[in-house]
């Protein structure tokens, strides 16, 4: 099962990284290529969830922050993303993402999306295990 779940996480990242052009440059980062990533994320999730008979239920929050904020599971760090399975919300530190962009492009963001897309796919299957930092 993790194989399955490995082969379709690389076709996702690369099918995601043809569909999600950068619309910003290295100074003005845009939150546009964060969505992008997300929505590819989600369909790319719905639609394997859609072929296995199963019920998807998108992120419910996908929410940027510059300070730390109080969420349904605690405080969020800064330079952290963040999935809340009480809420089934993803929740990123903006600086974070640009400097995954500025230093590594498109693929690192889309990576961290989904990655947090990842624990939410995992909540909504029964095995997601959250650490006690998170």
């Amino acid at each position: 099962m993790y194989k399955i779940f490995t082969l379709v996480a690389v076709g996702f990242v690369l099918t995601a990284c043809e569909g999600v052009g950068s619309t910003s440059t290295a100074g003005d980062v845009s939150l546009d290529l964060y969505n992008a990533a997300r929505d590819q994320a989600e369909a790319f999730w719905q639609q394997v969830h859609r072929q296995e008979g199963l019920e998807y239920r998108p992120v419910s929050v996908f929410m940027p922050y510059s300070e730390s904020i109080a969420i349904p599971r605690g405080i969020t760090l800064l330079w952290d993303a963040r999935y809340c399975p009480l809420n089934e919300g993803i929740y990123f530190h903006r600086d974070l993402l640009d400097e995954l962009q500025r230093e590594a492009g498109d693929v690192a963001v889309v990576l961290a999306v989904a990655h947090e897309v990842g624990h939410h796919i995992s909540n909504l299957r029964g095995m997601y295990i959250a650490l006690a930092a998170g």
